[in-house]
């Protein structure tokens, strides 16, 4: 029992070393009395904000890059700890989505472009750029020649 108590607690910890911020109340463990009359954790819970960030997809896409890597942070990932990678990566694609939109919309009001010309030329920059997974940081911005 004390080698579960050791590895449940190891789980738990990696979850909330890497959630930081976004861990909510703590661990929650469930405990069973061994064989020598002590109490070792048996299984165990973190809390994860996974809500979006409103009105900021570029915050969202942080926090969801965040939450996946707390998710994914043990060495033996439990079926529910999955189930939260995925769901942070979809709210990631949905706010990468909400964000290009942004983006296409500044683009197209500045240069008096349509949309769907933006969209295409943004699209072929991106795909040759190789850029499909990347995310910018705070201090990096893509910088796309929509002048073609």
């Amino acid at each position: 029992m004390r080698q579960r108590d050791a590895e449940v607690r190891e789980h738990e910890a990696a979850h909330v070393s890497v959630g930081g911020a976004y861990v909510r109340g703590g661990v929650q463990y469930e405990y069973a009395t061994g064989p020598d009359g002590r109490r070792y954790a048996v299984a165990g819970e973190v809390q994860i904000d996974t809500a979006p960030i409103e009105d900021d997809p570029a915050a969202t896409i942080r926090k969801m890059q965040t939450v996946q890597a707390a998710a994914l942070a043990p060495r033996d990932p439990s079926a529910q700890d999955l189930r939260v990678a995925a769901e942070a990566a979809s709210k990631m694609q949905q706010a990468q989505a909400e964000l290009a939109r942004e983006r296409m919309k500044e683009v197209a009001g500045d240069g008096g472009a349509d949309a769907s010309s933006v969209s295409r030329r943004a699209s072929r920059t991106y795909a040759l750029a190789g850029r499909h997974n990347a995310v910018p940081s705070e201090s990096e911005s893509y910088h796309l020649d929509l002048s073609a």
